[in-house]
């Protein structure tokens, strides 16, 4: 479940670092765990080249030849591949949760990308700095 909360007040002491937050949805029992991120997330910019990196490797890169028809497609596998978590419930029950790419903050997206070229070049033999030199020719310099 994902809910915002605001720090309403903060300290650190010898014991730990404590917060007072102020849900905005269901609030999590006394003595759970959650799980808090802040901080800077992927921009707009980020997100656009990302898209961007996929329709190249789709129309390309041969991965429409590797039988992905469109982004959203390799989106998917590239996330199972990446962003998979395997939980063990209760009784042994193995589950596997795939994240998101948007629970990614800046850094965490670029090292994503980072990621996903070194696989089309190692895994696929996609010569991929054609697309790297495209985009600093034209989309890095604003045209």
């Amino acid at each position: 479940m994902r809910v915002k909360a605001k720090v309403i007040a903060g300290e650190s002491t010898h014991d730990g670092m404590f917060a007072r937050l102020q849900f905005n949805g269901k609030m999590p029992k006394d003595g759970e765990t959650v799980t808090v991120k802040w901080g800077k997330v992927r921009s707009l910019d980020q997100n656009a080249l990302y898209w961007q990196f996929l329709t190249w490797l789709i129309e390309d890169a041969g991965m429409k030849n590797q039988g992905y028809m469109d982004t959203q497609e390799l989106h998917e596998a590239l996330k199972g591949r990446f962003l998979a978590e395997k939980i063990t419930a209760p009784g042994g029950l193995k589950i596997i949760k795939i994240g998101s790419t948007t629970e990614l903050d800046a850094m965490a997206f670029m090292e994503y990308i980072d990621k996903v070229d070194n696989l089309m070049v190692t895994f696929f033999n996609a010569n991929t700095a054609e697309f790297w030199k495209e985009y600093n020719d034209f989309y890095r310099k604003g045209n």
